[in-house]
Formats: C-alpha cells, structure tokens, sequence
C-alpha cells in the first residue's frame, strides 16, 4: 500500500509525510474536515399597501419578480387598504410569494404599512428586516440587496432608504434628508456626484416609498404614527432612532442611513398638490413634536403653511389656499390622525391639458409668448400634447427643456 500523502511540519519548518511519524503503520492517514456552517437566508418581507391602483400594484410586483436576490428570502405582503375592487384577484408573478391582507376600510398609507407590519411580525418565522414599499414605486432589479448589505455591515442602523429617482428621466432626487430644528421644515439636501458613489450616508429621515426596516428594533419605536397620507415616515425614523439612543453613542444618524446604489423611482414629492395641501400642514407638527423643537419653531412651521395659502390665494385659488388653513386648523386642535373629517376637503378639480388650447385661443392676437420653467422637464407624452395644444391656440410651443434638468 502506498505511504499517504499527507504531510505535516517539523520544528525546523520542513514538511514531512505523516506517515514518517507513524512508523510501522501501513494504513492510509484519514483527515475529517468539517462542513463549513450553513447559513439560514435573511429573511425579509416586503409590505405594500394598495388603495385603488391595481396597475400600480402589477407593475411593482413585476419589478419584485425581477430582483436579484442572493441569500435573501423574500415574501410580499399586499395590503389592500379597502379598494372598490379587491385585489386578491391579481395573479403572483413567477418567483414572488405573494400574500394578501385586505383591511375593512381605507386606513391611508400609514395605516396599511401598520397593518402589514403587524401581520409580519406575527408570523410563526418572522422576518429579519421588514421592507416598505409604496404601491407606485418601483424598483431596480438591485434595489434589495444594497439595503441588506448595508444593515449587516452596520449593524447599528435600524433604518436604510434606497435613493429616489424622476419616474421619468430615472435622475435621484432625493438622498433622505434632516429636520431643520429652527423652522420645522424637512430639508432634502440636493444629490451630488459625490454623495451618489457614496456607500452608506447618515440621515434622519428615508421616505417609506423603499424603506428597510430592521424588525428587532420596531417593538421599542412602536408603530408609524398614522397620520394618514403624509409625514408618517420622518416621525417614525425618528422615532426608530431615539428608541435606541439613550445608553449608547452616537447621533440621530447613526441609526438612519440612505444606500445610494439602492434605487427606486417615485413621482417627485413637489408635484402639484391638491387635496394632499390638507395633509401636508395638518401632519408637519409631527417630526416637530418627536424632537420637542419647542413653540417658536411650531410657529415657523406654521408660518410657512399661511404662505403657501396666501401664494395659492395670489394666483386665485382660494379653494387650495384653504386646504393649507383647514390643515393648520385640525393640527391647532389636535385632529391629526386618519383621514380628513367629511367636507373638509374640498377643491376644484384641474381641467385636462387636452382642453388647454381652448383655454388659450384669446391669447394668440396679444402676441403672448409661453415659456417653461426653467429645470422643469416634461415627459415625451406630455410635451407631444402640449405642443398641439398651443398650436391649436395659435401659440408657439416653447424649445424643449435642455437634457440631464432635473425633473420639476
């Protein structure tokens, strides 16, 4: 039988075959090696409510199909928050595990995510993150994994956000942002070069349209303060954060972070707002209240709501600069919760721009000129139609937007 090849090392450094040391044995040496450990999948599910976009929905649900997942286990949960028609008729795309909850009544954006969360956190196996996802969001095939990565290289974050693009041109937006502590206002500082090939950046605050949420720190936070439609998010990272704070070091951000290479696309956050002008200055106290700013930074933030009204009032729409009024009036009275009380939301309706030309046709005689906004791209649909419309008057259509503006 042939000496084993095995060799081992002598005092002086030189390999010798083991065998040399097992005199008078003639058997092959057997060497055990043990299996490498086997390490379970991150277990992550994602939560989306839905009120009445099922094509929204479809859309993100195929975006889920397509996600690279390595070593992540990834069941979706969609929430329909009471829509005129239910959802659980939508087919699951092949490779999605798909669960449904549908909710008695429409509880808003907030609301679902709490729901879903809850049923998340029941399961028999729940999950190691919880991912938020807004129904008309969608994501990139990387968008998961980024987030992931980053909770386990950081183990100190309990919240990371994907970047934000235009729906349309795909351009980030948005990189989180802070809350200004002398005027109560949410600041989104403007991506750069820099920030984007960034791996991690330390926040206050991601939007929930793709949220990654670590489920062991949820228990202490509590769940999203549900304020319906808007604002539910920055309270609840703050509120994730300072859960957390007291006994150990470091700051507010340091337990919120922002993953560049993580990208979703969702419509811009200053897009025309009608009956969200309610929300927006009823639920802006929220973030005030969690960092306790103090009253002359609620009177700040107050103000700003009485000039957006009186902007909206300027360019005679007394119905929106209402909105704005009837919001700061709920907050006064501490009706901050769940929808607007019936009647309250009241506005008149923006005519489509196919009637546009129309709308202009007396102004084609005063030789009047129609500009653009500068930095306000248009997508190629909407450009197209504009175009005729102002043929149609009798105007000429304004040059195109030069490329890579951000989206207005």
């Amino acid at each position: 039988m042939p000496e084993p090849s095995v060799l081992t090392h002598t005092p002086d450094g030189q390999p010798r075959p083991a065998a040399a040391l097992l005199h008078g044995l003639r058997q092959p040496v057997r060497v055990d090696m043990p299996a490498p450990p086997i390490t379970p999948p991150t277990r992550v599910v994602a939560v989306i409510p839905c009120y009445n976009r099922p094509d929204d929905a479809r859309n993100l649900l195929n975006d889920l199909a397509g996600l690279v997942l390595s070593h992540i286990d990834l069941r979706v949960l969609l929430v329909d928050n009471a829509s005129d028609q239910a959802l659980s008729s939508m087919p699951s795309p092949a490779g999605v595990r798909l669960e449904h909850l549908r909710l008695e009544t429409n509880t808003g954006g907030s609301g679902g995510f709490n729901a879903g969360i809850a049923h998340a956190m029941s399961l028999a196996d729940p999950p190691d993150f919880i991912w938020l996802l807004d129904s008309d969001a969608r994501v990139e095939p990387g968008a998961l994994e980024p987030l992931v990565d980053a909770m386990a290289s950081h183990p100190e974050l309990r919240v990371a956000g994907s970047s934000l693009g235009d729906p349309v041109t795909g351009e980030v937006f948005e990189l989180g942002g802070h809350v200004d502590r002398r005027s109560g206002l949410l600041v989104q500082p403007r991506p750069t070069a820099e920030a984007l090939s960034r791996g991690v950046i330390p926040v206050e605050y991601v939007a929930a349209c793709s949220m990654l949420v670590r489920a062991s720190a949820i228990p202490d936070a509590g769940l999203m303060p549900e304020v319906f439609v808007n604002g539910d998010d920055v309270g609840w990272c703050l509120r994730l954060g300072r859960a957390h704070a007291v006994g150990e070091r470091g700051s507010q951000g340091d337990w919120v972070a922002v993953v560049p290479r993580s990208r979703a696309r969702h419509p811009h956050h200053d897009k025309m707002h009608t009956w969200g002008r309610y929300y927006i200055a009823r639920n802006a106290f929220g973030p005030v209240d969690v960092l306790s700013l103090g009253v002359a930074a609620r009177f700040r933030r107050a103000m700003r709501e009485v000039l957006r009204a009186t902007l909206q009032q300027c360019m005679n729409r007394p119905d929106l600069a209402g909105l704005h009024m009837a919001g700061l009036r709920d907050a006064r009275r501490g009706r901050t919760t769940g929808p607007a009380p019936a009647g309250t939301v009241r506005f008149e309706a923006f005519e489509p721009l196919s009637r546009l030309g129309e709308r202009l046709k007396g102004l084609a005689g005063l030789r009047a000129q129609v500009t653009i906004e500068a930095g306000f791209v248009l997508s190629p649909s909407i450009a197209g139609t504009l175009g005729e419309q102002l043929r149609s008057a009798g105007l000429a259509a304004p040059p195109p937007a030069p490329p890579g503006t951000p989206a207005g």
